[in-house]
């Protein structure tokens, strides 16, 4: 009252129930979004602008051997020095809010080693739609590439192997077609040879076929030796 003294209290009562409630569920999905990222078997980094670390999960920790504690707040030197153009070309494409798509990328971990990471960059927004830094998801897939680099490998020794398989099958039945015909040059040469006289100015000519022609079998018999991947050898059989 004008004296000065208390008769009574206004109580003014507002009711946060739904703040509360959104708060808790803001905590709840910040946990479990938590949860994901440190359970994620990819590594998770987000950078502010300049390019420094801001966080960094269990899996980055994994994949690159840095820790959380050696990563946080530094510029790590994670770009091999071949990769340093492409990477700031990606880094200026983020910033700039472009998508940039999946890459495959290589990466320096802390030992010195470089491995084969596949990367998704994107702008990281703030509460009023500005870029504050990028986020980078990434899995360790060098050891997927070397597989897929030797199954290459043996896909195309198969596929070598195959052509020569039908080269083979292509030698074997020339072969087989080459005999025949020798087999009469053969037989018909040496029927001239027993019918040409020694003194024949002819003689000469015919015993040239038939060399010709013996030379022309022992080619023959190479292609069926390379056609069947096997040793021959001649030997004298009794027809008795």
């Amino acid at each position: 009252n004008p004296a000065g003294e208390m008769v009574g209290a206004v109580h003014v009562v507002s009711d946060i129930t739904a703040r509360i409630r959104a708060e808790e569920d803001i905590h709840r999905i910040n946990a479990t979004l938590g949860a994901i990222v440190e359970g994620s078997p990819m590594a998770i980094i987000t950078f502010d602008a300049d390019g420094q670390v801001k966080s960094w999960n269990r899996a980055a920790e994994t994949i690159y051997g840095w820790s959380a504690a050696e990563a946080l707040g530094r510029i790590l030197p994670e770009v091999p020095e071949f990769e340093m153009e492409a990477s700031a070309r990606t880094w200026s494409a983020c910033l700039a809010g472009k998508a940039t798509g999946q890459q495959k990328v290589a990466r320096t971990r802390k030992d010195g080693t470089v491995i084969r990471v596949l990367s998704l960059q994107t702008a990281m927004l703030n509460s009023h739609g500005g870029i504050d830094g990028v986020i980078t998801i990434g899995m360790d897939i060098t050891e997927q590439e070397h597989l897929e680099s030797v199954m290459n490998q043996r896909n195309e020794e198969v596929r070598q192997l195959q052509k020569m398989e039908a080269i083979g099958r292509l030698a074997g039945g020339m072969a087989h077609d080459f005999n025949n015909i020798l087999t009469a040059i053969l037989g018909y040469g040496d029927l001239l040879l027993g019918k040409i006289p020694e003194t024949s100015p002819l003689r000469g000519n015919a015993e040239e076929i038939v060399k010709a022609a013996v030379r022309a079998a022992d080619l023959s018999s190479h292609l069926l030796t390379f056609s069947r991947k096997k040793m021959y050898r001649k030997e004298n059989v009794d027809l008795n």
